[in-house]
Parts: structure tokens; C-alpha cells; sequence
């Protein structure tokens, strides 16, 4: 087609697609009303998404979470690690977590080391040896854990698992580094 043809010399498809695209309603926010012309809305409208999602993207920046499991008694299976942004499903729900995996154990260590990165915050960390592979915290007859199980700040808490607030540690935006020792 050549430059300064008519509207309607233009095929039918080419005409219809150029009205679809000019009535389109971003189009008629942003489009400019003098050619060779900028439209001042629609810069400035540009111009501001940019600084927002430049705002929020620096505010939503991952830290570099390292935690480091010890005290394992055996190589078999892997590690089933959570790691909690609230008290929502902490502290086996893992459904519920902000990052959860399977972790292969380093066998001549007896520990493993999980890295990952979250947006700065608090957090809570869960996890058990899945020594069977079932993917799945067990209990006895008398709900005591027949997998060694951890959490973040190694609290104490006797016959019971942790709640949030006793796990709960601050992600901050350089980064950190949490041990957990397993209980068997």
C-alpha cells in the first residue's frame, strides 16, 4: 500500500483492523491528538507507571534466606522444608507456606543446606526428616512424631510443636542465616 492512500482504497481486512485498533480505549486515552505531536497525558501516564513499578519493585526485593539442618540421623529420604510469611498452617501445612521443598541430604555431612529468596519479613520455618518418602509428617497412636522434626530458633517445646511466635525470626533485606537442629 502505498503512503497517502485513502482509507478507503485500503483492503477491507486492513480497514477493519485499523478501526478496531482506534477505537480501542487505551488507544483513545493515550493517543495523540496533533500528529508528530506527544500527548502530555499519556506521557506523564507513562512516566508515572514507570516509577511505581520501579518503587515497587526495589520495596519487593528478595533477600537471601540460608538454613542450614543439622543433627540428621541418616541419609535416607530428603528434608521437607517450610518456610512461613504467618501462623496460617505453620507449622505442617505446608500448603500454606510462602516456600516449601524436598531437600536432598548430604550424606557425609548428615545436613543439608536450603537457599532461597523472599521479600524481607518475618518468617517461621518448619521441617522433618522424610526418611519413607511419603511426603508427610507422621504421628503414633499417641501423637508423638515418629520423624525428627525442627524449627527455626530451635525453640523448647516440650510435647508439643512449636507455634509461630516461638519460631518466628526477621528476614532482612541483606539476607540471613538460620541453624536448625533436628529433634528425634
Amino acid at each position: 500500500m502505498a503512503t497517502g492512500t485513502a482509507p478507503d482504497a485500503m483492503p477491507l481486512k486492513w480497514r477493519n483492523l485499523n478501526v478496531e485498533i482506534a477505537m480501542h480505549p487505551v488507544n483513545k486515552l493515550v493517543a495523540n491528538k496533533t500528529p508528530g505531536r506527544f500527548n502530555g497525558l499519556g506521557v506523564i501516564a507513562y512516566v508515572a507507571a514507570m516509577f511505581a513499578t520501579l518503587f515497587y519493585a526495589g520495596l519487593l526485593a528478595a533477600a537471601p534466606l540460608t538454613i542450614h539442618i543439622g543433627n540428621i540421623k541418616n541419609a535416607k529420604g530428603d528434608m521437607a522444608v517450610a518456610v512461613f510469611a504467618s501462623s496460617a498452617g505453620f507449622p505442617f501445612e505446608s500448603d500454606q507456606a510462602a516456600w516449601r521443598g524436598m531437600v536432598a541430604i548430604d550424606p557425609h555431612k548428615l545436613s543439608t543446606t536450603v537457599q532461597t529468596d523472599l521479600p524481607a519479613g518475618d518468617y517461621a520455618v518448619s521441617t522433618f526428616h522424610d526418611h519413607n518418602s511419603s511426603g508427610k509428617f507422621e504421628t503414633n497412636l499417641f501423637g508423638m512424631p515418629t520423624k525428627s522434626y525442627g524449627f527455626s530458633n530451635n525453640p523448647e517445646a516440650a510435647r508439643r510443636a512449636a507455634r509461630f511466635d516461638e519460631a518466628v525470626f526477621t528476614l532482612p533485606q541483606e539476607g540471613a542465616r538460620i541453624d536448625i537442629t533436628l529433634k528425634h
